[in-house]
């Protein structure tokens, strides 16, 4: 990591951290008091006493609506949730599963969520967005209500009366966990998915229970390809205590392999052949084995200074670097508990491959998007380890110190601190919550340009049969909306841009760019960006009105199109190049011949090339010779001055 970026990074969390310091004490106080009393009176009774179940599973239950009503707070829908939708729509509309009709490409990273969200259209008949809301949601008090029930489970063997839900109540207020629970992507789901399987692993010692962990973590997979990682990882947690066995068993017949395990790793690998399934699907319908993202995103390069201040942005900003000693430290202690050993080694197992991998593609341009699969094996080993702590404690009749100064820390991380700042982004890095929120929830309105102009081009558009064609970054929205062919500049749904090469690493998954001349070939109508030389950008230049956002250039001028939007759509201004031609022409006379020559090539790919316009081109083709100007045919009469 360079050096002044660290150093900016430090800077940032010791500016932010004076400011939380009472915050963080007052979470630590509380826990330090919830835990002591747990202490006290969570152990007094016999283990699983009726009464002291549905006390623990009530106040795991009131966990739910905090994390909804916290998610809600904050509730948003960023831009790339409306890719998987526009995919989403198009299936159900018979177009396939494609972003652009007729072009198939894997512009996704989230086949199981979006298949999801065609699912909840197609069945609600509800508007896309917030059908994408409403699974975020699900997902989340589905995540917070599994981290109860399994740390429950997990906790068990330690047999206390009253189990203390600490890794649903951390996740119900951890930051970066809740505000994913209304982004509209897959991100929570994909994390209580990891959970599922870890927690089926450690809970369950047989066939059906393997074969529900592999279920989860295919899952997981198919809704996130990256999470193959844990998938893999079960394979050896689940693979490790029984290899030796298994090979001395192989040559003893059936039933010295039943007993060594055989079964249990067959259950786990029969859920992947889904994912050889989807292969294949892939590869016959979109002509690859990985989606198209992956080359966009550039994962086969390393990026590991990005993903240095990737992590050490979520570690300041989350407290996360409290709880990383504790953490390894309860993952080393022997346990005579098969669960806790278990969850353990699927945990650290987990965080060190995920880890890695995230240090090397250089994370992502979501603050805190790729720990959150981490954040409920990491609340769950420390949950356990809380117990565990104050059984042994209790065994040894000594006061439980260790276990109430751990949940004291738990509680001193909660919630976090607003690390990136609200709309901006730094280091490559944003906090997107703050960046597309929802103001309001029926009809949805998201505060972002890319909403306004999206739905703007929607109904002054394509609503009036207007049919054109764009380009540009944050395709979201404005595909969702506009219901316009869009291509992406970065890559994600376009084939030939994903597999440019990386001149200069910056934002992860934003640094590729087209080719020279391809949005010409690909008859873009309109680019948000410059998009010409600089002498004959303002004239290409489109206005959309007030509120859409960032300049936007006309790529290939389409005398149709144009006249229709010039004619039907007065809130749009740009200058009408038939019009400026004929002035242009008329002020031929005594310019040089080189500089007409130099207009003309530039007006052969803007305009010429793509339209019918035999007459004017001759008289300009004429003069860059340095023939006569005059022009055969009407003239069009010439604004005084260019509109817009």
């Amino acid at each position: 990591m360079d050096p002044a970026v660290r150093a900016e990074i430090v800077s940032r969390w010791l500016e932010l951290l004076s400011a939380h310091l009472p915050r963080m004490a007052g979470g630590a106080v509380a826990a330090l008091l919830i835990a002591a009393a747990w202490a006290r009176w969570g152990w007094s009774g016999p283990p699983g006493s009726s009464r002291a179940a549905r006390a623990s599973r009530l106040g795991a239950a009131l966990l739910v609506p905090l994390a909804l009503a916290l998610a809600v707070r904050r509730a948003s829908v960023v831009d790339d949730a409306f890719i998987s939708l526009r995919y989403a729509r198009n299936l159900l509309q018979g177009n396939g599963l494609v972003w652009n009709v007729g072009e198939r490409v894997e512009g996704f990273t989230n086949l199981l969520w979006t298949l999801m969200l065609a699912g909840g259209m197609g069945i609600s008949g509800a508007d896309g967005p917030q059908v994408a809301l409403a699974l975020s949601l699900a997902a989340l008090a589905a995540a917070v209500s599994a981290a109860a029930v399994l740390g429950r489970a997990i906790c068990a063997p330690h047999r206390p009366s009253f189990h203390l839900p600490v890794a649903a109540a951390w996740l119900a207020v951890q930051s970066t966990f809740v505000s994913f629970g209304t982004t509209g992507m897959e991100t929570v789901f994909a994390a209580g998915l990891v959970m599922a399987g870890a927690g089926l692993l450690a809970t369950r010692d047989d066939p059906r229970g393997a074969l529900w962990a592999g279920s989860a973590l295919v899952a997981a997979t198919l809704t996130h390809p990256d999470h193959a990682l844990f998938y893999a990882v079960g394979g050896a947690v689940l693979l490790a205590p029984r290899a030796l066995p298994l090979a001395r068993a192989l040559r003893r017949g059936a039933a010295a392999r039943a007993e060594a395990g055989l079964p249990h790793l067959l259950a786990y690998v029969a859920p992947s052949l889904a994912l050889v399934g989807v292969t294949a699907w892939r590869s016959a319908y979109y002509g690859d084995v990985v989606p198209n993202t992956f080359h966009a995103k550039a994962v086969a390069l390393w990026n590991v200074p990005q993903g240095l201040a990737y992590a050490l942005t979520f570690a300041l900003g989350s407290h996360g670097w409290l709880l990383a000693v504790p953490f390894l430290a309860v993952c080393a202690l022997p346990s005579p508990s098969r669960p806790a050993r278990r969850l353990r080694a699927f945990a650290a197992l987990a965080t060190a491959v995920w880890t890695l991998y995230v240090l090397r593609i250089g994370g992502d341009f979501m603050y805190g998007r790729f720990w959150v699969p981490l954040l409920p094996l990491l609340a769950l080993v420390l949950e356990e380890g809380i117990h565990d702590l104050a059984r042994r404690a209790r065994t040894r009749g000594r006061a439980p110190v260790a276990a109430v100064a751990l949940a004291a820390l738990v509680g001193a991380t909660w919630g976090g601190m607003a690390f990136v700042r609200p709309g901006r982004v730094d280091w490559w890095i944003a906090d997107e919550n703050t960046i597309y929120p929802v103001t309001r929830w029926s009809p949805l309105e998201i505060d972002h340009t890319q909403f306004r102009l999206g739905r703007m081009l929607g109904r002054e558009i394509r609503d009036r049969g207007i049919r054109v064609r764009l380009a540009t970054k944050g395709i979201g929205m404005i595909g969702w909306y506009s219901r316009q062919p869009v291509v992406d500049l970065v890559g994600l749904t376009d084939r030939r841009i994903a597999r440019q090469p990386v001149v200069e690493r910056t934002r992860p998954g934003h640094e590729k760019s087209p080719p020279r001349g391809y949005l010409v070939r690909r008859r873009v109508h309109f680019v948000r960006a410059g998009a010409h030389p600089k002498e004959y950008d303002d004239l290409a230049r489109i206005d959309f009105g007030r509120g859409t956002g960032e300049r936007w250039s006309i790529v290939v001028y389409d005398r149709e199109v144009m006249a229709r939007i010039r004619d039907e759509v007065p809130g749009i201004r740009f200058t009408d190049f038939e019009a400026w031609l004929d002035d242009y022409v008329s002020r031929l006379p005594g310019t040089p011949p080189e500089q007409v020559a130099r207009d003309l090539a530039w007006f052969r790919r803007y305009y010429f090339a793509h339209n019918d316009d035999p007459a004017r081109l001759g008289v300009i083709e004429a003069a860059a010779k340095g023939g006569s100007t005059e022009r055969a045919g009407p003239t069009v009469a010439a604004p005084a001055s260019p509109a817009g």
